[in-house]
C-alpha cells in the first residue's frame, strides 16, 4: 500500500512583529536556543504578508506600531481563514490598565506580555505554542495517513470484488462444461457468465476460420442489456491479418489486453473502427493451436485490466479449450455411443465408489507390500542355495570343465538375482515402499568394500580399479550405507561393463561442510566407450538404454540407473553424467549425510619410525600412488614416487649413497618394462639394499603367488583394492616383525593372516530349518576359518544355548516349532535358563521389505542379512560384529565375577527393604516377585519405543522403572533408570543404547542375587 511522505514537522516558524529592529533582535536572542525558525516583521503590512506564505505557530505581536497597530493586525488575522486560528501573545511596553489588555484578549489574544521580558516565562510560553503545534501537525498528518490507508483500502476491496465476481463466474462456467452436452449451447452460457462477472459491454468467442489470412467467425457473443442502445453490434467476422504483434502473442498463448492508448497505431486504428476503448482478448488453445479467441470490451468506460483478470480469463480459457477437445471427441464418437455410455457409467461409478476405493488404497498398498515380501521370499531361498552352493563347489578340487560349468550356475544366479532385486526395488520406489535407514555407519569402510565388491570383475576384463577417498571427508555418519553401496555398485559395476582397457576410479570428495551435515559429491570415472550426446536423454529412464542393442551385447534390466536416481533424489542429491564418445565416462552424484555425534576421537595411527621415515610408492598408474599415498599421510612418512621399476631402483640406490635410506617400498606388480617381482628379486640380490622392507600389491593374484613373493623376500602381500584400514595394519605388522631365526621359516603378510590375527574364539549357532541354506552358511563359516554349531529350530536354539554360550547367532525367521522372533525374545528374556542373553543375533530372511527389518529389530535381534547372500556380505557382517565384541570385550562374557557384576553398585539391599517392612519376609518376596514380573513387560517395551526413538515413552518407561527398583531396593536398577530418563530428555543418541544393556544385565544380576538368598 502507497503511503504518503511525513514532512518535518520539527522545525517550527514563530513570527515577531516590532516596528524597532533593536526590539526584535532582542526578542530572537531570548528565543535562540528553541527548535524554532524566527520570522521578523518590522510592520503590520508585512506581517500579513508573511502569514500568507508561511505556517506560523505562534506570532509575537507588538501593538504600539505605525500605519497599523497590533490590534488592527489581529482584527484582520481574525478575519481570514489562513490565519484565524494562529495563536497571538502581544507584547507591549505602556498601556497597563485593565481596559487596554482587556482590548487586547477581544481582538483574540492568547496572552498579554509586558516589557521588558522576562526571558523564562518567554521561553516556557513559546514552548507550550510550539508543542501545541506539533501536536497538531502530527494529528494533521496522521489523518492524512489514514485516509490513504483507507483509499487504498477501499481501492483493495474494489480489486477483491472485481475477482471475486470473475472467479464466481469461472465457477459458473466449470459447471456449465461439464453438466452440457451441446458444445454451442454451453459456450453460449458460458460467454454470457463471462461478460456478466467481468463487467464489460460486450464479451464473444470467435473461433479460427482461416488459419492462413487468420480470420475468425463469431461463435457466441453477449451484450450488456441495460442500455441497448448504446451497445454496438459485434461483427460476425473479425481479421487480424495486419495484427502480426496480436498472432503472435495468440499463438504463444499469452493475452492481448490494454487500453486505447496502450497500443500501437495499427491496433488504435482496429480498435477506433469497432468503437472499444478498453480490450482484453486471450487465446482458446487446442492440442498446442489456437482454435479460436474470448474477448471482452469497455465501449464507454476505460477500464484497466488487472492481472488477476487477466490470469482467470486464461484460465477459462483452458477450461472451454479441454471442454471443446470433449464434445469433439463425443461428437467423432457417435457411432460408437452405446460404448461411450458405458464407459459415462463405469466413470460415475467410480466417482461414486471414490471414497471408498481411497480407504481401500491403503489396502491395497499393503497387500502389494505383502505379495512383494512373499514373491521375494519364495524366489530369494532356492536362489540362495544355488548362489551358495556354486560358491562351496568353486573351492573344491574339481575338473576344469565341472569349474566352466560351475561358473556358469553363479553367473546365471547371481544375474537372476540382480535382475529380481531391481525390479523388487523399483516396484518398491513406485509404490513408495522403499525407505531409507537412518544409522551410524563408516563411510570409508563402506565405499572400499563396495570397490572389493567389483573389483574382482575388474581384474578379470585386466582393467585397474582404485577409490579415493579425499581426507577432509568425514568417515563417521548417518544414513543407509546399504542404498549407498547400491548406488556405488550399479554405477561401478556399469562403468566396468562398458570398459574394455584402463581405468576406473571411484572419489568421494566434500562438496559442503555444515554443522550437522556434509554434502558428499561421488565421481565414477572409466575409460571405456562413453555415451553419444545425442543419447544422454535415454539415461536414468525406466528399462532404457543408450542403445537397443545393449541389451544384446551387455545385458541389464535398464533399471539400474534409474532406481539410482531414485534413491540420490530421497538421499537431498542430484546426479548427472559427462561423457565423450570412445574417451569415457564420469557419472556424478550427490548426497547430503549427517554427521555423527563424537564422543570420543580415535586416535591417528602411531608414527612408525619417525618423521624422516622414507617410503617409496613404485606404480606406473598415478591414480593408485595418490591413493596409496592419501592413505598413509597420517602415519608421518616421508614418501617418493616412482612410475617404473628401473628408476624405483635407482632411488632407492641413491638413498644409500646419500644415507637416507628406504625403510619400505611399497611395489605394484603389473608394471611395464619391469613388473613387481622382478624388481623386488633385484631390490633382494643387491646387498646394500636387502634389508629394505617390501609390500608387493597386484590386481591379478593367483594361488600360489604369496608363496613365490615370500621365496623372492617380499615381507607382505595384498590384492587391490587395499582398504586404508588393511594397508595401515599391513606397514604397522610389516615394521613391529621382529628378527627370525635363520632356523624359523620366514612368513609373508597377507590380508587374510591380518584378519586371522583378528580373530578370536568366537562361537557361532546357526539356527535355519532348510537343509541347504544350512550347509550353505556353515560351509562359508568353515571357509572363514570359524566353527559353528547348528539347530533346526527355536526349540533345539534354546537348549543349546542352555549348555553353551554363543557370541553370534544367526537365526532364520520362518521356521516351525518356534520361529525366529520368539526364539529371539525368549533369548532375550532374563528368565530363560540360558548362559548368555546379549549375544549378537542377526537374522537370516528371504523377505526383505523395511517392515520385516523393522519387526526383527523390534524383537530384538542385532542386525538384518538378506537371503541370498554370498560369501563377501556374510564375511562383512561377522567382521562387524567381532569388531562390536572386541570393543566390549568382557561384557560379552557370561562368566562374570562378583567384582564385574557389583562394578556399577549395589545391585539389591535387602536389609534395607526388610527394614521398611518390619520384617515381612513373605511380603518382601511378594513385592519381589511383581517387580521381576513387571521389569519383564516394561524392559520389553523400553527396547521398543528406544527403536522408535520415541523418547518420551522412554522416559515415562524408566521413570516407572525407577521408582519400583527404589521401592524393592534394587540399586543398579535404579540407578541406570534414572540415567536413561535423563538421557530421554535431552534425546540422546549416544549412552541409551549401552544404558539398556546396562540396565538389561543389572535386572540378570539382581535375579542372581535374589536366587542365591532364596537358596
Amino acid at each position: 500500500m502507497k503511503k504518503h511522505p511525513l514532512p518535518d514537522i520539527q522545525a517550527v516558524d514563530i513570527l515577531i512583529v516590532d516596528d524597532r529592529a533593536e526590539n526584535l533582535l532582542s526578542l530572537e536572542s531570548l528565543l535562540e536556543d528553541l527548535p524554532v525558525n524566527i520570522v521578523k516583521a518590522t510592520s503590520g503590512n508585512q506581517a500579513l504578508s508573511l502569514m500568507l506564505e508561511y505556517d506560523f505557530a505562534l506570532v509575537l505581536l507588538d501593538v504600539q506600531m505605525p500605519e497599523m497597530n497590533g490590534f488592527e493586525v489581529a482584527e484582520l488575522m481574525r478575519s481570514l481563514e489562513r490565519t484565524r486560528l494562529i495563536p497571538i501573545i502581544f507584547v507591549t511596553a505602556i498601556n497597563k490598565d485593565e481596559e487596554h489588555v482587556f482590548k487586547g484578549y477581544i481582538t483574540g489574544a492568547v496572552d498579554y506580555m509586558f516589557k521588558p521580558l522576562n526571558a523564562d516565562i518567554i521561553r516556557s510560553k513559546v514552548s507550550v505554542f510550539v508543542d501545541l503545534h506539533k501536536g497538531k501537525k502530527s494529528l494533521e498528518l496522521a489523518t492524512l495517513e489514514n485516509e490513504a490507508i483507507i483509499n487504498e483500502l477501499k481501492k483493495s476491496e474494489v480489486i477483491l470484488k472485481k475477482r471475486d465476481r470473475l472467479l464466481s463466474g469461472a465457477h459458473r462456467i466449470s459447471k456449465i462444461l461439464l453438466e452440457a452436452s451441446d458444445v454451442k449451447m454451453a459456450l453460449d452460457q458460458s460467454i454470457a457468465a463471462i461478460g456478466t462477472s467481468a463487467s464489460v459491454d460486450r464479451a464473444y468467442i470467435y473461433k479460427i476460420a482461416n488459419r492462413e489470412s487468420h480470420e475468425f467467425k463469431l461463435y457466441a457473443s453477449w451484450s450488456r442489456g441495460q442500455n441497448v442502445s448504446r451497445v454496438i453490434a459485434i461483427n460476425p467476422e473479425v481479421s487480424f491479418q495486419k495484427l502480426s504483434r496480436w498472432i503472435e502473442i495468440f499463438a504463444n498463448g499469452n493475452a492481448v489486453y490494454g487500453q486505447f492508448d496502450d497500443f500501437k497505431p495499427d491496433e488504435q486504428f482496429y480498435l477506433k473502427s469497432k468503437k472499444i476503448i478498453s480490450l482484453l482478448m486471450v487465446p482458446i488453445l487446442i492440442k498446442g493451436e489456437v482454435w479460436g479467441i474470448i474477448g471482452l470490451d469497455r465501449m464507454h468506460v476505460a477500464h484497466h485490466w488487472m492481472n488477476s483478470e487477466v490470469t482467470v480469463l486464461q484460465s477459462i480459457a483452458s477450461v472451454i479449450g479441454s471442454a471443446i477437445i470433449r464434445f469433439q471427441i463425443e461428437q467423432e464418437n457417435e457411432n460408437s455411443r452405446m460404448e461411450l455410455k458405458s464407459v459415462n457409467q463405469e466413470l460415475e461409478d467410480a466417482l461414486k465408489f471414490a471414497n471408498h476405493m481411497a480407504k481401500k488404497a491403503e489396502e491395497a498398498n499393503e497387500a502389494k507390500s505383502e505379495f512383494l515380501a512373499n514373491m521375494s521370499h519364495e524366489i530369494r531361498t532356492p536362489i540362495n542355495g544355488i548362489v551358495g552352493m556354486t560358491e562351496l563347489l568353486m573351492d573344491l578340487d574339481i575338473t576344469r570343465d565341472a569349474r566352466e560349468y560351475v561358473e556358469m550356475i553363479k553367473t546365471s544366479g547371481d544375474a537372476l538375482l540382480s535382475v529380481i532385486n531391481d525390479i523388487l526395488d523399483f516396484s518398491k520406489i513406485e509404490a513408495r515402499k522403499l525407505d531409507l535407514e537412518d544409522i551410524n555407519f563408516d563411510l570409508r569402510v563402506t565405499v572400499e568394500d563396495t570397490t572389493a565388491i567389483v573389483s574382482h570383475r575388474a581384474f578379470m576384463k585386466g582393467l585397474e580399479i582404485n577409490c579415493l577417498i579425499h581426507p577432509d571427508v568425514p568417515s563417521l555418519l548417518i544414513g543407509d550405507p546399504g542404498r549407498l553401496r547400491q548406488i556405488l555398485t550399479n554405477l561401478t559395476g556399469n562403468a566396468i561393463k562398458f570398459t574394455d582397457y584402463g581405468e576406473v576410479i571411484i572419489q568421494v570428495t566434500l562438496e559442503k561442510d555444515m554443522p550437522s551435515f556434509v554434502r558428499l559429491k561421488f565421481e565414477i570415472s572409466d575409460t571405456g566407450i562413453g555415451i553419444p550426446k545425442d543419447r544422454m536423454d535415454r539415461l536414468f529412464q525406466s528399462f532404457s538404454q543408450v542403445d537397443s542393442s545393449m541389451t544384446r551385447k551387455y545385458g541389464g534390466t535398464g533399471l539400474g540407473l534409474i532406481i539410482s536416481r531414485r534413491l540420490v533424489e530421497m538421499m537431498n542429491g542430484k546426479i548427472g553424467v559427462t561423457s565423450e564418445t570412445s574417451k569415457g565416462s564420469t557419472f556424478w552424484f550427490t548426497i547430503v549425510l549427517k554427521k555423527q555425534e563424537m564422543t570420543e576421537i580415535k586416535p591417528s595411527p602411531k608414527k612408525i619410525i619417525a618423521d624422516h621415515c622414507r617410503v617409496l610408492i613404485v606404480d606406473d598408474n598415478h591414480t593408485n600412488r595418490l591413493v596409496i599415498r592419501l592413505q598413509l599421510k597420517s602415519m608421518g612418512f616421508q614418501m617418493d614416487e616412482a612410475y617404473e621399476g628401473r628408476m624405483a631402483y635407482d632411488m632407492l640406490m641413491q638413498g644409500i649413497q646419500d644415507n637416507k635410506p628406504y625403510y619400505l617400498a611399497i611395489i605394484d606388480m603389473q608394471m611395464p618394462i619391469m613388473d613387481g617381482e622382478t624388481l623386488g628379486k633385484k631390490i633382494k640380490s643387491t646387498q646394500e639394499l636387502s634389508q629394505t622392507k617390501m609390500i608387493l600389491i597386484t590386481s591379478a593374484g593367483l594361488r600360489g603367488d604369496s608363496a613365490r613373493m615370500k621365496d623372492i623376500g617380499f615381507d607382505a602381500y595384498l590384492n587391490k583394492p587395499v582398504k586404508q584400514n588393511i594397508l595401515i595394519e599391513c606397514v604397522q605388522e610389516v615394521f613391529s616383525k621382529t628378527k627370525q631365526n635363520s632356523s624359523e621359516k620366514k612368513s609373508i603378510i597377507t590380508r587374510h593372516t591380518l584378519l586371522e590375527n583378528k580373530k578370536r574364539n568366537i562361537q557361532f549357532l546357526v539356527v535355519e530349518d532348510h537343509i541347504v541354506n544350512q550347509k550353505v552358511i556353515i560351509g562359508m563359516l568353515n571357509k572363514f576359518g570359524f566353527h559353528a554349531d547348528t539347530a533346526t529350530n527355536g526349540r533345539e536354539a534354546i537348549k543349546a544355548l542352555e549348555k553353551k554360550a554363543y557370541d553370534i547367532i544367526f537365526m532364520d525367521i520362518q521356521m516351525p516349532i518356534m520361529n525366529g522372533y520368539e526364539t529371539t525374545q525368549a533369548i532375550r528374556n532374563p528368565e530363560t535358563p540360558i548362559k548368555k542373553h546379549d549375544p549378537v543375533i542377526i537374522a537370516l530372511t528371504a523377505n526383505v521389505m523395511k517392515s520385516d527389518r523393522e519387526k526383527c529389530i523390534v524383537s530384538g535381534m542385532n542386525d538384518y542379512l538378506p537371503k541370498p547372500f554370498n560369501s563377501k556380505e556374510l564375511q562383512d557382517i561377522i567382521r562387524q560384529y567381532i569388531s562390536v565384541i572386541e570393543k566390549k570385550g568382557d561384557s560379552l562374557s557370561t562368566h562374570l565375577t562378583l567384582d564385574d557384576r557389583t562394578e556399577k553398585g549395589e545391585i539389591y539391599n535387602r536389609n534395607e527393604l526388610l527394614d521398611r517392612l518390619d520384617n515381612d519376609e513373605q511380603l518382601c518376596e511378594d513385592l519381589i516377585l511383581s517387580f521381576t514380573e513387571d521389569f519383564t513387560k516394561r524392559f520389553k517395551k523400553v527396547r521398543e519405543a528406544w527403536h522408535k526413538k520415541d523418547f518420551s515413552t522412554l522416559g515415562m518407561l524408566a521413570h516407572s522403572i525407577k521408582g519400583s527398583a527404589s521401592l524393592i531396593e534394587a540399586c543398579q536398577i535404579k540407578d541406570i533408570s534414572v540415567k536413561i530418563e535423563q538421557e530421554a530428555k535431552k534425546e540422546s543418541n549416544e549412552k541409551i543404547d549401552v544404558l539398556i544393556e546396562d540396565l538389561g544385565r543389572a535386572f540378570r544380576f539382581f535375579n542372581e542375587v535374589v536366587k542365591t538368598i532364596e537358596t
